[in-house]
Formats: C-alpha cells, structure tokens, sequence
C-alpha cells in the first residue's frame, strides 16, 4: 500500500499529529463504574480509539490499548498520568496488533485472557479509509487495503472476543430471567458476558461519491455487526452493536479529503448540523452500550452523524 499512501505526503502528520491530541477535561459521560472490567480497544494510537479508552480508564476498567503505530504507548502514557483515571483505579497496557492477521488477533487475546482473568469489552476501532476515485477507477489493492482492516480484520476480532467472551459469568443484571416464560421459548438463563461495539460510519446507510470501497466496507461491517449479535443474543449475556458517527476530525479526515478545502466543504454540509465531530464526542455513546443499560440493544447502531444519514 505504500504506493497509494505516497500520494499524501503533502499531508499533514497522519501518525502521531493532527487530531491525535490527548484526554480533555470532560468527555460528557454518566459516572459508570467499570472497576473490574478488562476491556480492549483496537486503533488507540490516536483519535476515537485514543479517546475510547481514555474514557473507559476514567470509569474504572482495565484497559489494553492496542495499535501497529507508536501512538499507541503514548495512548497509556496518558491514562496513567491522567488524574481521573488515577482516581478511577485504572489500569492501561500496551499490546502491538495488527489486526489483518488473524493469528496476532488470538495471540493478543489469549494473552489478555492469560495475564488479566477474562475480556469483557470489546471497542474495535481501527479502521482506514483508503483512496478516493470512481468505481471505475478503483483498483484491487485499494480493495484488498481497505477491507482486510474495516471488514476482514474486525471479523478475526470479534472471532476471538466472543470465544474469550463465552467464557465469562454472566452480568447480575440479567443473569437469570425469574419472570421468563420459559414454556413459551423464553430463554431464563444465560451463558457468557461480554460487550463489543464496533466503530462504523455515517457511511454504512449513505453513498459519498468517489468513496465506494470504503462506504461499502462500513456496510459490510454493519452487516458483520448485525449478524453476530442475532446470533448470540439468544441464550448469551454477550451484545454486539455498532456506533456510527459522522465525519471526525482524525487523521483519517485529512487523508479522506485530501487535504482540500472543498471536499470538507462538501463533507461538513453533509451534515445537518453543518458541524463534524471531535474524537471525544464519540466516547459517551460507545460508553453506553459497552454498559449494561444497553442490555437490549441487539446488532443496533446508535447514530452520532449530526443528520448525515438523514438528509
């Protein structure tokens, strides 16, 4: 892919700079308490993964922040010299991951699951946008770049979680249904506890011209997101759904505009609020349904796109 990547050397910082920023004072969130709970993110080094799990040390949890970038050491420098998440009890570590390959994915998780007791939440993040041309003009390396991360990738994560996930007790809040209607099929007891939200997009129910590939590697994960949850929302305590926001001003925003002024024109009128996110503003709603006030929420996407998906 370096080929394809050269083309945006005019760009700014796309590893450690640009919207890579640390925590900020208020993230917007109820005080969940999230002691005890071992979760991992995938893309921390920067931006939504970064910021996800900051909030999640400041409510308590375990965090293992994993990346392929340096970024993602600095991600846990900052946890742990961040009074909140100090106050909360947390703890950050670092895991190199490269998602595309389905053996680090079971290695990272095996060892998670070795050194910490279990993995209870799942945020998988990382996620790339690729190059923007026509379908016409599309090529099999830019397919193959963006969906062995967006779709192929996050499928070997959630692979993974689930079976360490199978293995947990089940939450107390729902563990078991004492009023289930169990002679008419009501499930009242349930196996396994764990939360995965996946990272999606605005761009999992629209079309933007020029970004086929990767609009439909989001459709993809959304289907992925879906399918998974069904299937274990039966007799599980294991959710899986989905958060799609709008455009964010990460890094992936500058590479996705090219740097050009008139295609973030474009993309910020897409949006009803004629505004685009930050990173922080994404962590409330993943917050949410990593808890256990999601508890219904099956293969649901809960929409931060400002309107993008509405117009």
């Amino acid at each position: 892919m370096s080929n394809l990547m050269s083309q945006y050397k005019h760009l700014p910082e796309t590893v450690h700079g640009g919207y890579a920023h640390g925590p900020v004072d208020d993230y917007q969130i109820p005080p969940y308490d999230f002691s005890g709970k071992v979760a991992m993110v995938t893309g921390a080094s920067q931006g939504i993964g970064r910021h996800t799990a900051i909030g999640l040390a400041r409510c308590g949890a375990t965090v293992i922040v994993t990346s392929r970038s340096q970024g993602g050491p600095e991600t846990v420098d900052m946890i742990l010299n961040d009074e909140q998440c100090q106050k909360a009890g947390a703890k950050a570590e670092f895991m190199e991951l490269d998602i595309r390959t389905e053996e680090k994915v079971k290695s990272v998780i095996d060892a998670i699951v070795d050194k910490h007791g279990a993995l209870h939440f799942a945020v998988n993040n990382a996620g790339i946008s690729g190059m923007n041309a026509p379908i016409e003009n599309q090529t099999e390396e830019n397919y193959d770049y963006i969906f062995n991360t967006n779709v192929k990738g996050t499928l070997f994560c959630m692979k993974h979680e689930i079976k360490a996930m199978r293995k947990n007790t089940p939450s107390a809040h729902r563990a078991n249904d004492k009023d289930a209607d169990t002679k008419n099929g009501a499930t009242a007891s349930r196996m396994g506890y764990g939360r995965i939200v996946n990272i999606g997009s605005g761009a999992a129910f629209v079309a933007f011209p020029a970004a086929g590939i990767y609009v439909a590697s989001k459709h993809a994960l959304l289907g992925l997101t879906r399918n998974a949850a069904v299937e274990l929302a039966g007799d599980t305590d294991i959710r899986v759904n989905m958060i799609a926001p709008g455009v964010v001003k990460t890094n992936n925003y500058e590479i996705f505009s090219e740097g050009k002024d008139e295609i973030k024109k474009l993309m910020i009128n897409n949006h009803a609020t004629h505004q685009t996110l930050m990173p922080e503003d994404c962590v409330a709603a993943t917050l949410f349904m990593l808890s256990d006030g999601a508890f219904f929420s099956v293969g649901s996407t809960l929409m931060i796109e400002g309107g993008y998906a509405t117009l």
